[in-house]
C-alpha cells in the first residue's frame, strides 16, 4: 500500500523531484480509500516540499494548503507556506503564515527568526 511513498522519498532524496512528485501523487491515489486522511497529508506536504525545491513556489503552496487543510496544526506546511510566500514577494501573507508556525511550534527559532526580519522589512516599507 506504501510502496509509491516509499519509492517517492528515495527519488527525493537523490533529488529526482518530478519523478517524486509522480510518485508521491500515485500514493495518495493509493491511500483514497483509507479512512483516516491523516495518512493523506503526508504525501501532498511532501509534493509541495518538491515543487519548492523546483522553485515553483505557486504551485508548492496549493499542496501545502491542502495538507494543512488536513492538519491545520501542520506547524511544519505553515512554515514552508510561508517561505513559498517570501519567495513569491508577499511579506504579509508569509507573515501570517509564519505566526501561525510560531503559534503551532513556538520552540522553533528559525521561524521567530523570520518573524522578526518580515517585520522590520514590513514597517520599513511603511
Amino acid at each position: 500500500m506504501y510502496t509509491a511513498y516509499k519509492l517517492a522519498h528515495k527519488e527525493f532524496e537523490k533529488e529526482n523531484y518530478k519523478e517524486a512528485i509522480k510518485l508521491y501523487q500515485s500514493s495518495i491515489s493509493d491511500m483514497k480509500d483509507m479512512e483516516d486522511t491523516e495518512y493523506i497529508k503526508l504525501p501532498l506536504y511532501n509534493i509541495g516540499v518538491c515543487y519548492m525545491k523546483l522553485k515553483r513556489f505557486g504551485k508548492a503552496l496549493k499542496y501545502l494548503t491542502e495538507a494543512i487543510k488536513i492538519d491545520p496544526k501542520y506547524s511544519k506546511a505553515f512554515f514552508n507556506k510561508g517561505f513559498c510566500h517570501i519567495q513569491l514577494n508577499h511579506n504579509k501573507k508569509a507573515l501570517v503564515a509564519m505566526n501561525t508556525a510560531w503559534a503551532l511550534d513556538n520552540n522553533d527559532k528559525d521561524c521567530e527568526t523570520i518573524i522578526n526580519i518580515l517585520l522590520k522589512n514590513l514597517k520599513n516599507n511603511i
